[in-house]
């Protein structure tokens, strides 16, 4: 009786320990899942900024492009009242 009492005992705790582990194991699911929808949203608001970034460069390139056109062949004087606008 002794003996079964031990595998009884152990077994239980086993189980116990088993639950635990599957409990923790489903946690960690959710949060990857969670951590993957995130990265996700993340992703997309990066891709938007890079692209807006981009056109924000773009015409930044083309007004100092216009701003070089605009002062060319004009007094020293008009060329400092554009550059300050």
């Amino acid at each position: 009786h002794a003996s079964t009492s031990y595998w009884k005992i152990l077994a239980e705790r086993t189980r116990i320990k088993l639950e635990e582990q599957i409990r923790e194991n489903r946690q960690l699911h959710e949060l990857y899942d969670e951590l993957i929808q995130e990265n996700e949203q993340l992703q997309v608001k990066s891709d938007k900024c890079e692209y807006l970034t981009n056109i924000f460069n773009s015409i930044m390139s083309e007004h100092d492009s216009g701003l070089e056109l605009n002062i060319t062949g004009e007094s020293s004087d008009s060329k400092q009242e554009k550059s300050f606008i």
